[in-house]
């Protein structure tokens, strides 16, 4: 735990069940270089229920 001016702070990290169902697209811009881009719904156990979610994903990639 830190201490900020407003009062005290937590911070945690919880591993859970999850699943995500993603579709990627992939687009050569230079050589090898791509821009790739992917998203699609999550689903997490939390506290003994189900909650959904969105993921996406933009990011560059090199395939040789």
């Amino acid at each position: 735990m830190r201490a900020s001016v407003a009062g005290a702070e937590t911070s945690t990290y919880d591993a859970v069940p999850a699943a995500d169902l993603e579709g990627v697209v992939a687009v050569h811009v230079a050589g090898p270089w791509l821009l790739t881009l992917a998203g699609g719904p999550s689903l997490a156990i939390l506290d003994g229920g189900a909650r959904w979610g969105w993921t996406a994903l933009l990011g560059a990639a090199w395939q040789p």
